[in-house]
C-alpha cells in the first residue's frame, strides 16, 4: 500500500513536493481570505494530471470566492493506497460521482459510493483534525467536494436557513448523508464536465451556487421559513425544471418531487404566476412540439409521437383547438410552399 501525505485545506492550490522527499507528497496550501481576493485566473484553477502514484486521471482545484472553493477527482486507480491528511476547519460537501468515497477523520468514519442510496454527504471540520483517504483500486472514480467556511455560510444563507443547518453541523466530524435528485445529478454532470472549468468565473460560480441551494433545500425542506419566500423559490424552481430539454418527459408529480413540494402547491404557485394551469401550459409545449414537427416535415403520426400523444385522433382533436386547424392542413400548407419555391 502507498502513503501519500496531504494538507487538506480551504480555498487552496496544489504543488508537488521535492523529489528527495520520503513520501510521495501533494501539498495542498491554505491561502487565507484576503489573499484570495487578489489571485489571477491562472491561480484560481490549478489541473494536475496523474496526482498519484500508480493512477491516472486529473486532479482539479477552483477557488470561486473567499470560503467558497471546489476539487474534482476523475481517476483511474491501479493500487490501493491511503493518503495521509491534516483536514482544515471548514464545511464539506462531498458527491461521490462514480466509485466511492472513504475518509477516516480521528474515529469518525465516512463511507458512502455512488451505487448507494445516499451518495453524498454534508460534514463539519469544526477543529483541525488528522486522518487519511482510502483509495481503492476502481476504474473511473469520481468525486467532487464543495468547501465552505463557516464564514461563507454566516454572509450567504438566511437566517432560517443559517439556523437549521447549524443544527446539522453543530457536532464535529458527525456526517449528514443524502441521496441526490435527478437535479442535482445534472448540475453535478454539470460541473465535472469539460466545458465547466472553461466557463467564465461568474458562471462557475452561479453553477456551484445552484448546486448549493439545492442540496440546502433537499437536506432542510420542513424548515419554518416565510410562506411567500417559499412559494417563489418553489415558482423559479418550476421554471428551471419546464426550461430543460428533458423536462416534458416528467410526471407533475414529478416536477413536484424536484421542488421538495407537493402536486397541489405547484399547480397553485405556477398559474398564480403564470396565469394558467400547469397541465395546460405543458400541453402547449406539446402540441408546439408536434407542430414545429410538422412544419419540419415530419408525417403527422411523427408529429403526434414527437407530441407525446398515443392516439392519432387525440392529438388531431387537441391541435385543432389550440392552432385552428388540422395537422393535415399544415402538411399542406408546407407542401405547397415547397413547390411553390
Amino acid at each position: 500500500m502507498v502513503k501519500v501525505h496531504v494538507i487538506y485545506g480551504q480555498n487552496a492550490h496544489l504543488r508537488k513536493a521535492p523529489a528527495a522527499s520520503n513520501w510521495p507528497m501533494m501539498v495542498l496550501n491554505a491561502i487565507s481570505d484576503k489573499q484570495s481576493r487578489t489571485v489571477t485566473d491562472k491561480q484560481r484553477l490549478l489541473m494536475v494530471q496523474d496526482p498519484l502514484p500508480d493512477s491516472s486521471g486529473r486532479l482539479c482545484l477552483l477557488r470561486l470566492r473567499p470560503g467558497l472553493s471546489l476539487k474534482y477527482e476523475d481517476l483511474s486507480i491501479a493500487k490501493s493506497q491511503k493518503l495521509s491528511m491534516a483536514f482544515e476547519t471548514g464545511i464539506r460537501m462531498v458527491f461521490a460521482f462514480q466509485g466511492a468515497t472513504h475518509i477516516r477523520i480521528g474515529h469518525q468514519e465516512i463511507c458512502f459510493d455512488s451505487n448507494s442510496q445516499f451518495s453524498a454527504a454534508l460534514f463539519p471540520v469544526l477543529e483541525n483534525s488528522l486522518g487519511y483517504k482510502q483509495f481503492n483500486v476502481e476504474r473511473n472514480k469520481k468525486e467532487l467536494v464543495i468547501f465552505l467556511t463557516k464564514r461563507w455560510l454566516d454572509n450567504a444563507l438566511s437566517s432560517d436557513d443559517l439556523s437549521a443547518i447549524n443544527e446539522l453541523i453543530s457536532e464535529n466530524l458527525r456526517p449528514f448523508y443524502f441521496g441526490t435528485t435527478p437535479l442535482i445529478e445534472r448540475q453535478l454532470a454539470h460541473i465535472c464536465s469539460e466545458t465547466f472549468f472553461e466557463l467564465k468565473p461568474l458562471q462557475q460560480e452561479y453553477t456551484c451556487l445552484s448546486l448549493i441551494h439545492e442540496v440546502i433545500q433537499l437536506v432542510l425542506p420542513n424548515r419554518s421559513r416565510n410562506s411567500n419566500e417559499r412559494l417563489t423559490q418553489i415558482a423559479d424552481k418550476i421554471d428551471v425544471i419546464l426550461s430543460m430539454d428533458s423536462s416534458h418527459k416528467l410526471s407533475i408529480k414529478q416536477i413536484a418531487h424536484q421542488c421538495h413540494s407537493n402536486a397541489t402547491t405547484i399547480q397553485r404557485v405556477f398559474k398564480k404566476r403564470h396565469g394558467i394551469t400547469l397541465g395546460n401550459y405543458r400541453r402547449q409545449l406539446q402540441l408546439q412540439r408536434g407542430h414545429s414537427a410538422l412544419r419540419a416535415g415530419a408525417s403527422v403520426l411523427e408529429a403526434a409521437q414527437i407530441a407525446d400523444y398515443t392516439h392519432l385522433q387525440s392529438f388531431s382533436d387537441a391541435f385543432r383547438a389550440e392552432f385552428g386547424c388540422l395537422p393535415s392542413a399544415i402538411k399542406r400548407d408546407c407542401k405547397g410552399t415547397q413547390s411553390t419555391s
